[in-house]
């Protein structure tokens, strides 16, 4: 098991169908050359929560590629989300971030979880492209729920829509880190209008 602590900051918002050619056009010309053709991701995601009275709810996330059968599971646990201020020549714009610690887990990581008292709340596919300009990664993918029955190949999508993440790992109150989120985010418009995550 390999782990690492660092901050998330993020931007979001959705595409819908019809514009989704053009902004993978766009990232595809705004992207570094060896990603200017998006990586095709197909990810596993399952959500755990351990709810405890008296104290904010503890969640880790557990995602595994789908194209990759020798992939590891990545568990990572994400903190209560902040709101981090650019100063920059980009202006005072906000993104969210918070902490993340991120590990990567040989074996059955789910069945430790269930021991320590965590509850798998929310199970899904993510289907899409992966972009990378400088630091900043985006991911252009549509959502797939898994049934109770938790088979795969029976998701459904959430939405006709494809979620747009902005992100980048940096340490905390990095205002270097928002501008660059935001100057990437900019590039997008008015294809897709990324704003701080809720």
């Amino acid at each position: 098991m390999s782990s690492s602590q660092c901050y998330e900051y993020m931007l979001e918002g959705s595409v819908s169908p019809r514009v989704l050619p053009q902004l993978v056009d766009r990232l595809q010309s705004i992207t570094d050359s060896v990603f200017s053709d998006g990586s095709a991701i197909e990810e596993h995601e399952r959500v755990y929560m351990l709810k405890s009275s008296g104290s904010a709810s503890v969640t880790m996330y557990c995602r595994r590629s789908l194209t990759d059968a020798a992939a590891p599971w990545q568990l990572r646990y994400l903190g209560v989300p902040e709101v981090s201020m650019g100063q920059g020549q980009l202006g005072k714009r906000t993104v969210l971030m918070r902490s993340c610690i991120m590990s990567t887990v040989d074996g059955d990581c789910f069945k430790l979880l269930t021991e320590l008292g965590f509850q798998l709340c929310n199970e899904h596919v993510l289907k899409g492209n992966f972009f990378r300009k400088g630091n900043v990664g985006v991911t252009v993918a549509q959502v797939f729920t898994i049934g109770e029955d938790g088979i795969i190949q029976n998701a459904k999508p959430v939405s006709t829509s494809s979620l747009v993440q902005a992100r980048l790992l940096a340490p905390s109150g990095s205002t270097t880190a928002v501008d660059h989120l935001w100057s990437v985010a900019d590039m997008l418009k008015p294809l897709v209008i990324l704003g701080r995550a809720q």
